[in-house]
């Protein structure tokens, strides 16, 4: 198994957080980025665009591509000398996968830390040391609860990709974002709402993980 990554508390204070959200086999349908406490969201997936048109006080949401949006990351990454971290390797595999610029992914995977390793790691040595009940269920779900999180009724596993493929399969249909089902629009503040308690977790997990003790 590879060593967690040896991350400063100021890296993880520091760290801008990213979170992919789409369906099994497809390209990524949204990002969402977390920097110093301000959540973005991006769409990727064009078909879902005009879900920008929906306004919500509680979200930042426009339209962009990977491309972009990692190209954006790289700037922000260098210029400012912070990583990028995800809870898993997932993140990273999506780049890997969907992003066509060989330079972008090079770069992506020299930054990239995965928090859940050394998560991972603070929550087995706290289980040593008897401060919790050993953590067999390795999910952010879990984690979540170690420090008082969790999702906001109506998320959680398995929202996500279902409540994507509601909102497709209705502009496939022809609607238009305005005669969306009120459950469809229901659905899209569901999959912001998790994205955004996934990256608010993510980060402050991270920091928990590496603060000094």
């Amino acid at each position: 198994m590879t060593p967690s990554p040896k991350i400063s508390s100021q890296q993880a204070r520091r760290a801008i957080t990213i979170d992919f959200e789409g369906n099994m086999q497809r390209a990524p349908s949204l990002i969402g980025i977390h920097v110093d406490g301000t959540v973005r969201h991006f769409i990727l997936e064009p078909q879902l665009g005009p879900l920008t048109s929906l306004t919500n006080r509680n979200y930042v949401v426009e339209r962009s591509d990977l491309e972009s949006v990692l190209a954006d990351l790289d700037r922000m990454s260098r210029s400012e000398d912070r990583i990028i971290s995800g809870f898993t390797e997932h993140e990273k595999v999506i780049v890997e996968t969907y992003c066509e610029n060989p330079v972008l992914v090079d770069w992506f995977s020299s930054v990239y830390v995965n928090a859940k390793k050394p998560i991972g790691t603070w929550a087995n040595r706290r289980a040593h040391a008897g401060e919790i009940d050993k953590v067999t269920d390795r999910s952010l779900q879990t984690y979540m609860g170690l420090i008082g999180m969790k999702y906001k009724p109506g998320c959680g596993i398995n929202i996500v990709g279902t409540s994507l493929t509601k909102l497709r399969t209705q502009f496939q249909q022809g609607r238009e974002v305005g005669a969306l089902s009120s459950g469809a629009k229901r659905r899209w503040w569901r999959i912001l709402s998790h994205n955004t308690t996934d990256l608010t977790a993510t980060h402050a997990l991270l920091k928990a993980a590496v603060s000094p003790k």
